[in-house]
């Protein structure tokens, strides 16, 4: 080896520290993620805000008895995603919470060897595959109906 690869070396091995501690925590991991339940709650307030829309339209003027009906069935569901509204945003507070969590050492191989981390990862995948393709079908679906892009 010569000395100047001998000195390349040295500098990335003593680098080695300093890049684990670069690496993130589980907690900051997590902390990013908040903009998922944050995303779910301006979706549910945007189903909200439709459906009060909805609601307040099927009682203008005399509406009839199936659209009185109809119109607190819709009422009740946009109260329901409110509060589904607040609990995400709840929720994504306390995953951001979890960014100053200190980092715990983890055998990275032997947890993602195990099989309920396998499991668990190949369920939420299949699980945002199937989130997105239904977001999309929605979106096709709204744009059909001249909602706005």
């Amino acid at each position: 080896m010569n000395v100047r690869t001998s000195l390349v070396v040295t500098a990335l091995l003593a680098s080695v520290p300093a890049l684990a501690q670069a690496e993130k925590t589980c907690g900051q991991m997590i902390a990013e993620k908040a903009v998922l339940p944050e995303a779910m709650s301006k979706l549910m307030l945007a189903i909200t805000e439709m459906m009060e829309a909805h609601a307040k339209f099927m009682l203008e003027g005399k509406p009839s008895r199936e659209a009185k009906m109809e119109a607190k069935a819709v009422q009740s569901l946009a109260k329901q995603h409110r509060s589904q509204a607040a609990a995400f945003v709840k929720t994504a507070a306390a995953m951001k919470g979890l960014a100053e969590l200190p980092g715990a050492p983890h055998d990275m191989a032997k947890m993602m060897a195990d099989p309920r981390i396998q499991a668990s990862m190949k369920e939420l995948l299949a699980t945002q595959r199937v989130l997105v393709a239904l977001l999309q079908k929605e979106v096709a679906e709204m744009s059909a109906q001249g909602g706005k892009k």
